[in-house]
């Protein structure tokens, strides 16, 4: 197959932000995306393009102070 995407979803706040990282080795985590403003209770990040074979990968969003 070809590359692959997941979805994200999280309880979130109207009006803060949020920053999505992701990690291949728990080690090093690169933002895929910064400043999600969410404007609900619920907030939503596609990440598409995963490399096709990739079996491991790990998610982490955080509240942008």
């Amino acid at each position: 197959g070809g590359p692959a995407s997941v979805e994200l979803k999280w309880t979130s706040v109207a009006g803060k932000k949020y920053t999505v990282e992701s990690s291949t080795n728990l080690v090093s985590w690169p933002a895929l995306q910064a400043d999600i403003t969410a404007t609900g209770t619920e907030t939503s990040y596609t990440h598409t393009n995963i490399p096709a074979g990739e079996t491991v990968r790990f998610y982490q969003v955080m509240e942008q102070r």
